[in-house]
């Protein structure tokens, strides 16, 4: 028992402050002790652990994670979107253009293949153009149907067809780059005779 006078513990029934003789019975002067290991351990009370603080959400982390995929959802964009340019597109044919008409010659008809001639496009557009062995590192770039073949020494404009899988250019784009030995005097004065010649590669 708390004395209300003074504030001394004071043995349980007892009727006077045994320290300031004031008077305990006052029922509106009584006030109860309190004994926690009673409460805790005896059933002698309602005392509860104060609850643990809650835990603060880590802001930094998630920030992080939320930045982790957001670059991944780009890259898997970026990347992705580009997959469907990737393979090896080969010689498959030629399309001549003579006075306003077209005349199509398949690889087979002048005895090439595929292997013959051939674009094989890898990753972020790395790229080996093979012509009869030899072989040179481009940089291709797509742009809808607009395609950039480009060299250390040039670019070559073509062209791409979704729906058919084929890379066509102007074989004239291709003669700027040409070796100079590539194409006899009578090969350029045929060549001279058409309007234009695209040359098809299929994938």
């Amino acid at each position: 028992m708390i004395c209300p006078s003074c504030g001394s513990d004071c043995p349980d029934g007892s009727a006077l402050c045994p320290n300031c003789g004031a008077d305990l019975m006052d029922s509106g002067n009584v006030q109860p002790t309190y004994n926690v290991n009673d409460a805790l351990f005896n059933g002698g009370g309602s005392a509860s652990t104060p609850a643990a603080p809650p835990k603060k959400k880590n802001g930094a982390m998630g920030a992080i994670i939320a930045v982790i995929a957001i670059v991944a959802i780009v890259a898997v964009v970026l990347l992705f979107g580009g997959v469907k340019y990737m393979g090896t597109y080969k010689f498959d044919s030629m399309v001549y253009t003579l006075a306003g008409e077209e005349y199509v010659v398949s690889a087979s008809d002048i005895g090439a293949t595929g292997d013959d001639y051939k674009l094989t496009i890898g990753l972020f557009g790395r790229s080996t153009l093979t012509s009869d062995g030899q072989k040179g590192n481009y940089q291709v770039k797509f742009n809808g149907n607009d395609v950039t073949i480009k060299a250390s020494d040039g670019e070559i404009a073509a062209k791409y067809d979704s729906s058919a899988k084929t890379i066509s250019f102007s074989l004239t784009e291709l003669m700027k780059y040409a070796d100079s030995n590539a194409f006899s005097a009578d090969d350029l004065a045929l060549l001279s005779m058409f309007d234009d010649i695209q040359i098809i590669l299929k994938k």
